[in-house]
């Protein structure tokens, strides 16, 4: 007797479950790899350089920039565009991960515009992959969009709908800060539309926003505005504190698991990665900044830089085992940059580097041999039309460039803006909205010959609040 078989519905339904199961997100790798992902200081190291030096073509790279877009300023390196041309000098196929800060929330359709099309550049005339993340760290008031749901969701809904429209391939990237020291000893009160941003940060309805609370579902826009989620992790000592002890090996999961690593015990409601991760199977997840701190000002009996980048590698970046208990983290941005920063005011230079130090480098390169099968490496590639093999282009599609200045003298620096306390970055004022604009329909160049020296570089990015 013939065994029966499902009808045509339940054929059906099983084709679905199974689709359902299998969806992947936009440029996800294919089967257990991940993407691995370097943001270097463009004034100090290009993605080309850095490949060199760790023997290997990484297979994205993160740039930054401002939305409204200032000027680029030839002669201190202020403003502009990302320097995205430093990626395609890698003669690889390594994805563009452009990161965008709103100087406000006082958006012009003609900023996402020229956003749009700035990305569209990307992927038309070089076919390059694109990745955007915008306003991230949107939990904290270390930039001026932070900690303001009320404001931020319906800006991040004009975004997302403008640039598709223009772009429809690139990945969008919402990427909040850890929940493991949230609220972050922020005020609510203190802030513009304070009763509406109450209503939507006060999760627990008991009038106060405080750990209690979730960290991400305010400011989340909803599955239809998302395509990647990224989240910030950075190490920088025992309980937050400017201290150089190596970090404890589950680290990073339990950031994953939005786990306080002082306490042990899960911070507020919301487990980041069961919530925005494993229950999103046509999304995925990214660690989009990392890194473990050394502080090159401590004193006295603390561990090494090695010690300390050697834990976070083997217990974060190239811990194989972590990958296979968080399946949907496909990518890993590390943070490759030395910084003053400044946690409560107190200015402490860290350097979360690994490919500086030898001794770090080759802790890297051999981690990084053991797991070759674990990531997906960028495949080389011909240098697009137009784009020098080194420096500054002088004159790129898309606003890259400019034709009447020098080549190859100044080099734009990650973000030549700061925003402000509570910042690991600096404390430098931001230019408003409106003279961002200014500048934009400005023409900034000067004459720079090959003898002339270069004036100091502005400050980068800002950063993340506690933890």
């Amino acid at each position: 007797m013939r065994a029966s078989r499902p009808g045509a519905a339940g054929a059906v339904l099983s084709l679905l479950a199974t689709m359902s199961l299998t969806r992947a997100a936009m440029y996800e790798p294919s089967g257990n790899q991940v993407l691995l992902g370097v943001w270097t200081d463009p004034s100090v190291q290009s993605p080309l350089q850095f490949n060199q030096e760790v023997g290997g073509n990484m297979s994205a790279y993160q740039v930054a920039q401002q939305i409204p877009l200032p000027a680029y300023n030839w002669v201190t390196g202020a403003g502009g565009p990302a320097p995205a041309y430093q990626v395609l000098q890698t003669q690889t196929n390594a994805y563009i991960a452009l990161t965008v800060y709103p100087a406000s929330f006082n958006l012009q359709a003609s900023d996402y515009t020229q956003l749009g099309q700035q990305i569209l550049n990307y992927t038309a005339n070089y076919q390059r992959q694109v990745f955007l993340r915008f306003a991230p760290e949107m939990q904290g008031l270390w930039f001026p969009y932070g900690f303001q749901p009320y404001s931020y969701l319906p800006m991040w809904r004009t975004m997302y709908t403008s640039i598709k429209a223009i772009v429809p391939d690139v990945a969008i990237v919402w990427a909040p800060n850890t929940g493991q020291s949230y609220p972050y000893g922020q005020n609510v009160n203190a802030q513009p539309n304070a009763q509406q941003n109450l209503q939507l940060l006060d999760t627990n309805g008991d009038g106060q926003v405080t750990a209690a609370d979730d960290a991400f579902s305010p400011f989340y826009p909803g599955d239809d505005y998302v395509d990647w989620i990224g989240l910030s992790v950075y190490y920088k000592g025992p309980n937050n504190q400017n201290i150089n002890e190596p970090q404890q090996a589950d680290f990073c999961g339990m950031a994953l698991n939005n786990v306080n690593p002082n306490t042990g015990v899960q911070a507020g409601p919301s487990n980041f990665y069961q919530t925005y991760c494993a229950g999103k199977l046509s999304k995925a997840c990214m660690f989009a900044e990392s890194g473990a701190a050394y502080h090159t000002n401590q004193t006295g009996g603390e561990a090494s830089q090695v010690a300390i980048q050697t834990a976070w590698i083997n217990g974060c970046t190239m811990n194989t085992t972590m990958y296979g208990v968080f399946p949907r983290l496909k990518m890993w941005m590390m943070f490759e940059h030395a910084k003053t920063e400044y946690d409560g005011g107190v200015a402490d230079f860290r350097d979360y580097r690994v490919a500086y130090d030898p001794a770090v480098r080759s802790v890297f390169e051999s981690a990084l041999a053991t797991a070759t099968t674990q990531f997906a490496f960028a495949i080389p590639t011909t240098l697009p039309a137009g784009v020098a093999t080194s420096g500054r282009p002088s004159d790129l599609p898309g606003g890259q460039g400019n034709s009447t200045a020098a080549v190859g003298i100044v080099f734009q620096t990650a973000r030549a803006f700061d925003l402000g306390a509570p910042s690991l970055f600096g404390n430098v004022s931001l230019v408003t909205a409106g003279a961002q604009r200014a500048l934009q329909a400005a023409t900034i160049s000067v004459t720079v010959g090959l003898a002339t020296g270069v004036a100091a570089m502005i400050s980068r990015r800002a950063g993340r609040g506690p933890i």
